[in-house]
């Protein structure tokens, strides 16, 4: 084997897994393989967090695979890990891992045998690495550590994102992720900083801290009732180490819960201005009759509460949320509520989300089902209203000087602190333009 590919679907800690996995590939002296050249292995890093990303990637397996007939596929990822039915029919020629250190594994054994040809190859290797649902690990099997190691470097891009929380056992009813990623872990707090120190060295200017449930991270349980309210916070202490990193210009959390912004937290984005003032809140619904029935760990009260005290004692920051409109229930009452709490927080950024049932959930099975073109009329109106909220932000920003990040250099592009998008064409600078380049603008529209 000399050339390689890898397809990510799905979140931030899918990328990172997925850049993982082309460090270590690229360390045993494989290339990746140049667009249209076929390619040795194809690595596909899955997502089924909803039935439509289980469909995605079955599509993505299925047109790969016709794209590459003569490549070893190693599919990877959630789907492994998942309802056996979504993948019955993609078996063929293909070894499916649920687990990362069978991966490392597996990838060892096929390159160990790249010799041989593809059908002693899958008679090694499919019958020992069948679809096994994690739950169904013996204690023995569990293994805490990351068999990939940190990464040294972020591939291709100019944000770094870096993993340091995984699974979740939250109780979520729309959510399947508890039954996907079931075993809670945190990476050492060492590692992470030594991990961030690399990727600050080797040119990144921002990293993203990200994780299934991030604010769980230095905890056993992703539940707060489980939570001694005697023990300090674990992740406040974390930032202040990894803020303090020389080189690194923004440090960005991906999503916290509501219940994670403790005033302690938001004194830390007070006093370290490398700590970009964006808060990604999951708000889902404003209706706490809604909230209840999706098993959410707060109301939408404690959700405004939270909102105003980060807009009391930050300057603009940015507040962006996840909703899902037609959750099985939910009335007009209920999406009105939705409506006005959004018209309070005055969203930066709002990721619309039409219900779609996700089979292994509680709320496959919910009723009232909500009609779907009611569906789809209400994510349209949320979605206006998504895109009316992100102008009425960036209209606060008008005249005054922004830090960028150039995430590209044609046109010159990147993000500010506050997460919007702004053109840099008028950037302050003494010579050409690059990636990576941190550079001021006065935003004028």
């Amino acid at each position: 084997m000399k050339r390689f590919i890898i397809y990510t679907l799905g979140c931030k800690v899918n990328q990172y897994e997925s850049c993982q996995i082309d460090q270590w590939l690229r360390s045993q002296g494989l290339t990746p393989a140049p667009p249209p050249a076929n390619a040795d292995l194809a690595v596909i890093n899955t997502c089924c967090v909803t039935q439509t990303a289980s469909s995605k990637s079955r599509q993505a397996i299925r047109k790969l695979q016709k794209q590459h007939p003569e490549a070893t596929f190693v599919v990877t990822g959630c789907l492994p890990a998942g309802p056996v039915e979504e993948t019955a029919d993609l078996s063929a020629k293909t070894v499916w891992i649920a687990n990362k250190r069978q991966l490392l594994d597996t990838l060892h054994s096929l390159l160990a045998n790249s010799r041989q040809s593809n059908h002693e190859i899958f008679n090694k290797t499919s019958s020992h690495y069948k679809i096994k649902h994690k739950n169904n690990l013996a204690a023995e099997e569990i293994d805490f550590t990351d068999p990939f190691g940190p990464l040294e470097r972020f591939s291709g891009q100019t944000r770094a994102f870096l993993k340091i929380q995984d699974g979740c056992d939250a109780h979520c009813t729309y959510c399947i992720v508890r039954k996907i990623r079931t075993q809670m872990w945190s990476k050492p707090a060492e590692m992470i900083i030594e991990e961030a120190r690399a990727l600050a060295a080797s040119g990144h200017r921002e990293i993203v801290l990200t994780g299934i449930f991030l604010g769980a991270w230095g905890r056993s349980s992703a539940c707060r009732h489980r939570w001694d309210p005697a023990e300090p916070n674990p992740l406040p202490s974390l930032l202040r180490q990894l803020l303090t990193i020389p080189n690194l210009v923004r440090l960005r959390l991906s999503s916290l819960e509501p219940g994670d912004v403790t005033d302690e937290l938001i004194e830390i984005y007070r006093q370290y201005p490398n700590l970009a003032p964006h808060f990604h809140l999951p708000l889902q619904s404003g209706s706490n009759t809604v909230l209840k029935r999706m098993a959410r760990q707060y109301t939408a009260e404690e959700f405004l509460a939270i909102c105003r005290k980060l807009k009391e004692r930050l300057d603009s920051p940015a507040l962006t949320t996840d909703i899902i409109a037609g959750f099985p229930g939910e009335t007009e009452e209920d999406f009105e509520k939705t409506i006005e709490v959004c018209r309070q927080v005055e969203f930066a950024k709002m990721h619309i989300f039409p219900f779609s049932p996700r089979r292994g959930t509680p709320a496959d099975q919910m009723k009232p089902k909500v009609p779907s073109e009611v569906i789809r009329q209400r994510t349209k109106i949320l979605q206006q209203m998504d895109r009316h909220l992100q102008e009425k932000f960036r209209q606060r920003f008008i005249g005054k000087k922004v830090r960028v990040i150039l995430e590209q250099t044609h046109p010159p592009q990147g993000r500010c602190d506050h997460y919007f998008t702004v053109d840099c064409s008028a950037a302050e600078s003494t010579g050409p333009l690059s990636k990576g380049q941190v550079v001021y603008v006065t935003v004028s529209q």
